[in-house]
């Protein structure tokens, strides 16, 4: 059977399911995804095409002060000001988001240089609302002084080459 058509355009309307966002079209035009594929009038043989999809879940630590906790979860991008659900399905005020952690080779931990809060000092327990895999954790939560509690079940240190200095200095 032959199907006769003057031309056929592929397109995906759809920009976001479920945390992912469509990156494109691969297979019979090549393996550099394309959001939009034409098949002219005329062409012959099978085609087979695949939609691509690309996670646009975030690795974060979410400080809110709501009550001193800074919370790791991977979701959408949250914003300061917004909120996020903790551990525990209660709704939280986003007092800073901090990213690009979990895949900084080195040592990173930009809760630790924030100009304006007290991160140190002020964190009374860290969770891991969420799996997180960084690839260094040194010094990361060192002289965390008034944290009382930590909750790391959900840190993966598989992928770290360094957790040296992790919780140096804080409180017992």
């Amino acid at each position: 059977d032959c199907i006769s058509l003057q031309s056929i355009t592929l397109s995906q309307n759809i920009t976001a399911i479920n945390g992912y966002t469509f990156s494109g079209w691969t297979g019979s035009n090549g393996t550099t995804p394309q959001t939009v594929v034409q098949i002219q009038k005329g062409t012959t043989g099978d085609k087979t095409y695949t939609a691509n999809w690309q996670s646009s879940l975030v690795a974060q630590a979410i400080y809110s002060a709501t009550d001193n906790s800074l919370t790791f979860i991977r979701d959408t991008l949250k914003t300061q000001g917004g909120t996020f659900v903790d551990q525990s399905g209660k709704t939280k005020t986003v007092t800073r988001v901090y990213t690009g952690f979990e895949d900084a080779p080195e040592y990173y931990a930009p809760w630790k240089s924030d100009g304006t809060i007290d991160i140190m000092s002020n964190t009374t327990s860290v969770y891991f609302k969420d799996k997180i895999s960084p690839l260094n954790t040194r010094s990361w939560f060192s002289e965390f002084v008034n944290c009382s509690s930590f909750n790391v079940t959900n840190l993966d240190p598989s992928r770290a080459d360094s957790m040296s200095w992790m919780f140096y200095g804080c409180s017992e």
